[in-house]
């Protein structure tokens, strides 16, 4: 399966099976080879540790078992400790005690209590016990024992050793499905998130936007999912600017259009004379269509990059300066003061002039627009800290609000009050200011002051 959980879980399983093998195998090791040991050391104490080391000396001075015989009957003779001190078995007739043997290291019995077993090898005389025999770290042989009791001793030992096998293969199963169910449930978790990721991207691919999920799951996840959400929701903002847009550019179109129409039709019918007063008003029209497509055209340009600049230095003191004394009349006829305050000793900017003074002018025909007549538009210059120049615009009047503020600079957005086509402008005159500013790697923002409303535009020096 070519899903990711799928793929998680193969990794983790694989991994904790292989852990889980590898202690079994140690620990099955460990289990046996310790109770081996246990083994021997129970059994070297059975047999005596000084009788054990006769036998290593014995070997070490004879250099082989023979005559061994006579050793045993030394140490059954001096009462010595241990197995080989008190079990006879019968001597050669045999018996029916403890029988004991010698081996070679390749478990050839060469001598017993029991005749009939020297020479054949320890394995076919039935359950026994024996210890190793070294002579330093060389091993040279065994000494065994076969008592009534070896049998059942030996089964025990081995019920134990099986008993213990299944508990650690019992543990072990045990342990691999805990360990895959968490494998599956921890897969899930983490790639649950993704996948109902994927299918609100698929639903955006329908056009669907405006789709949120929950920014649930890991921090990775968690950031993915709130990044989506932010994208989801910017497009589903853009979208419905854009038909707005679309709406504002028709409606600005079909305005004029249907002023010329319903003039031209009136002085075809006669209902108007044909005289100046009347085309007047049908080429005014025109020319606001003129002044819509071009705003647009420039727009467009200058969104792309590609409106060119013919930058020269100037004083922004200068502009300010020249930009109050082409609004002066306006300001006059709207009963609005127009003031100016610069500071002196400003750096130079270095900037398209003509495109600057159509930002600016774009900003102070909106603002004696919207103010109030006997309000106020202050033009000023200052020099910013961050080695920038701030050219701003202030009127006073009603501020706008913080939801307005963020939509001043779009396409055709006019506040609701001022919603009404004949209120002047194309609407275009914000987005277009903003476009230029950035071209110069400027910014300009719109502010709610306390008293009104004040653009500020910041290019660097």
């Amino acid at each position: 399966m070519n899903r990711l959980w799928f793929r998680l879980f193969l990794s983790f399983g694989l991994v904790t099976g292989l852990i889980i093998m590898l202690v079994a195998f140690l620990m099955s090791n460990a289990i046996e080879t310790n109770f081996g040991n246990f083994l021997n050391t129970s059994n070297s104490v059975r047999f005596g540790s000084d009788f054990l080391d006769q036998l290593e000396a014995f070997y070490s001075e004879k250099a082989s078992w023979e005559d061994v015989d006579a050793l045993f009957s030394t140490h059954q003779s001096t009462g010595g400790s241990g197995s080989g001190s008190n079990r006879q078995g019968g001597g050669q007739g045999g018996g029916q005690g403890a029988q004991i043997f010698i081996s070679d290291i390749r478990g050839d019995i060469v001598y017993a209590t029991q005749p009939d077993w020297i020479g054949i090898n320890m394995s076919d005389i039935g359950d026994h016990r024996s210890v190793e025999l070294f002579q330093g770290n060389q091993l040279i042989g065994y000494l065994g024992e076969q008592t009534p009791g070896t049998i059942a001793l030996n089964q025990a030992e081995a019920q134990f050793l099986q008993d213990t096998t299944n508990g650690l293969l019992l543990a072990t199963l045990g342990s691999a499905i805990i360990a895959f169910t968490l494998a599956i449930l921890l897969t899930r978790s983490l790639t649950q998130p993704l996948t109902n990721l994927a299918q609100h991207v698929g639903q955006m691919t329908t056009s669907d936007l405006g789709q949120v999920i929950h920014a649930n799951g890991t921090l990775e996840i968690a950031q993915l999912s709130t990044a989506f959400n932010n994208l989801s929701l910017r497009l589903a903002e853009e979208q419905k600017r854009r038909q707005q847009m679309t709406a504002d550019i028709a409606h600005e179109l079909r305005t004029p259009l249907t002023v010329m129409r319903g003039h031209m039709e009136a002085m075809m019918d006669g209902i108007y004379p044909l005289d100046v007063q009347h085309i007047a008003v049908a080429y005014d029209q025109t020319l606001h269509l003129a002044r819509l497509v071009e705003d647009m055209r420039l727009l467009t340009k200058a969104e792309s990059g590609q409106l060119s600049l013919d930058k020269t230095v100037t004083q922004p003191g200068d502009l300010m300066t020249r930009a109050a004394q082409r609004f002066q009349p306006l300001a006059e006829d709207a009963d609005v003061q127009l003031e100016v305050d610069v500071e002196t000793h400003m750096p130079d900017l270095k900037i398209d002039v003509n495109r600057i003074q159509q930002a600016l002018d774009n900003l102070i025909s909106n603002a004696l627009r919207h103010t109030n007549p006997g309000g106020t538009v202050t033009l000023s210059a200052k020099t910013d800290t961050a080695q920038a120049v701030i050219l701003r615009v202030h009127n006073t009047g009603k501020p706008l609000s913080a939801t307005e503020l963020d939509m001043i600079f779009d396409r055709f957005w006019r506040a609701d009050e001022a919603r009404k086509r004949d209120a002047g402008g194309t609407g275009l005159g914000l987005a277009i200011t903003k476009s230029i500013v950035e071209l110069h790697q400027g910014h300009v923002v719109a502010l709610s002051t306390g008293d009104g409303t004040a653009f500020e535009i910041r290019l660097p020096v």
